[in-house]
């Protein structure tokens, strides 16, 4: 919307929440440059806001979309009451929902986590733990590389290991991303355990440890911790399937990306 507003192009701004921001509101900071989410957040919506070319209507729902490509009539339900807007493009953003491993590697929230979950616990400063493991990877077989554990993983491990300079971090992973070369490095500078695992062996996780076959070494590590992170894949929010039958269209799996084999 900012982009388009910049380029002299109106647009109208609907979000069925009552803020922006999506799961950016529950994030401690944004990669690349650390900032606070909170701030980031607050200076894109005061930009919003006062742009003049920006329309914005929260805790706004989209009811009906009629029309043809370049003249698009929609009715929207905002607070209780009706609306109808026209409009000659719509741009879906729809958002998305972290994948819980509800039955997988003992999760259950608390000492075995989801990457943003431990955004919470960075958020509320409640990082107690003196060994943390996050393992990457775990739905790859499933879902193919999500392209967003490798991001969330190494940036939450980076942040831990420098504002808990005594904690012990461990980042286990079958690939990484090849954009994310750099933060690797830089999470092995600060004393990070970078463990790349293999597929064919799955992994012994057990109360305070996890034992993984490591494929540089090509031995067993056995790795402790208090809290072990599972990095999750983003899946589509519930109301993408009510958008996606409105406005017709098809939803696919894309191919997986370009994938590091090795350090």
């Amino acid at each position: 919307a900012m982009a388009l507003a910049y380029r002299g192009i109106p647009g109208i701004l609907v979000e069925k929440r009552d803020r922006l921001g999506g799961l950016v509101n529950d994030f401690y900071s944004v990669y690349p440059n650390g900032q606070k989410s909170s701030e980031f957040l607050e200076n894109q919506i005061r930009e919003i806001k006062k742009h003049p070319n920006i329309e914005l209507f929260l805790r706004a729902e989209i009811l009906k979309v009629q029309g043809k490509a370049g003249s698009r009539n929609i009715r929207l339900r905002i607070n209780g009451y009706i609306e109808d807007i026209s409009v000659g493009a719509i741009i879906v953003s729809t958002g998305s929902a972290e994948l819980k491993p509800l039955t997988k590697w003992g999760y259950d929230g608390r000492i075995t986590l989801t990457c943003l979950e431990l955004e919470g616990l960075l958020l509320r400063d409640q990082i107690k733990a003196k060994s943390v493991a996050i393992l990457m990877c775990g739905f790859m077989d499933q879902f193919g590389c999500s392209r967003i554990c490798c991001l969330s993983s190494i940036k939450n491990a980076i942040l831990i290991k420098v504002r808990y300079p005594e904690t012990e971090v461990h980042l286990i992973f079958r690939e990484i991303l090849t954009q994310y070369q750099r933060d690797l490095k830089k999470a092995r500078s600060l004393g990070i355990n970078l463990i790349r695992d293999t597929p064919e062996q799955l992994h012994n996780i057990q109360v305070g440890e996890i034992i993984v076959l490591d494929q540089l070494t090509g031995a067993e590590q056995t790795v402790p911790y208090d809290l072990l992170v599972i990095a999750s894949p983003l899946i589509p929010h519930e109301g993408s399937k009510t958008i996606a039958g409105l406005l017709k269209i098809k939803t696919e799996i894309s191919t997986p990306p370009q994938l590091q084999s090795n350090l």
